[in-house]
C-alpha cells in the first residue's frame, strides 16, 4: 500500500511540473530591438481603429512595423514564443513598453 500511494505521489508531482523546455531559436530577436517592436506593434494596433490621412479605418499596420525592424512575422512569432516562455523576461518587457507610454 505504501509502495503504491508513494508512486501515484511522484507520478503525481512529475505531472504537475513543467518538461517543457523551449529552445533558444538561432534568429532570436535581442531583447531591446523586442521592446522597440512591441512598443511599435501596439502603436499600430492602436492607429487600427483611428483613421489615417485618406479617412480610412482598420488598415493593418502591422506588416510596416516588420518593415521597419528588418524582420519578418514568422521570426517574430518565433521569437515571440521563446520569450513568452520565460515568465520574468516577458514580464519586463512589457513593463519598459508601459513605461515608453506613460
Amino acid at each position: 500500500m505504501k509502495k503504491t500511494a508513494l508512486s501515484l505521489l511522484c507520478v503525481f508531482a512529475f505531472s504537475c511540473t513543467s518538461n517543457t523546455i523551449f529552445k533558444k531559436p538561432d534568429d532570436l530577436i535581442g531583447k531591446e530591438q523586442m521592446i522597440d517592436l512591441l512598443t511599435d506593434l501596439y502603436l499600430a494596433t492602436a492607429a487600427k481603429t483611428a483613421k489615417n490621412l485618406e479617412k480610412e479605418r482598420n488598415v493593418d499596420y502591422t506588416q510596416l512595423v516588420f518593415e521597419k525592424h528588418g524582420i519578418d512575422s514568422a521570426r517574430f512569432k518565433r521569437s515571440n514564443f521563446y520569450y513568452t516562455a520565460k515568465i520574468g523576461c516577458n514580464e519586463t518587457f512589457f513593463k519598459e513598453v508601459k513605461s515608453r507610454f506613460a
